[in-house]
């Protein structure tokens, strides 16, 4: 006999656990897109400080210039002048705290 060890015969309708966390991406990925086309940035894209400076104030600026937001913080510092705690938007250009999965 062979055991499936992912598949939960409890769950209703034939789901199984993946189909529900397929859902629940679709779910989230469909909020993101609705709140990005309402010019809402979810600072998904982001850069933390680093001293000494990895990237230049240049290619800071080159991908900010790619990104799908205006660049509404202005930022146009090199990495290091990020402040502690906190990171770069590339996709805003906005400076917003860091997450504290990012630490």
């Amino acid at each position: 006999m062979t055991t499936y060890f992912d598949h939960d015969p409890e769950l209703p309708a034939g789901f199984q656990d993946a189909d529900i966390l397929q859902a629940q991406y679709e779910a989230e990925s469909r909020a993101a897109a609705a709140s990005r086309a309402a010019g809402i940035c979810n600072h998904g894209m982001r850069l933390g400080r680093r001293i000494p400076a990895f990237y230049s104030a240049e290619e800071i600026a080159e991908d900010l210039a790619q990104g799908h937001f205006a660049n509404r913080g202005g930022f146009t510092g090199t990495q290091d002048e990020i402040p502690e705690g906190h990171s770069l938007c590339l996709e805003c250009g906005e400076i917003v705290p860091a997450r504290i999965l990012d630490r």
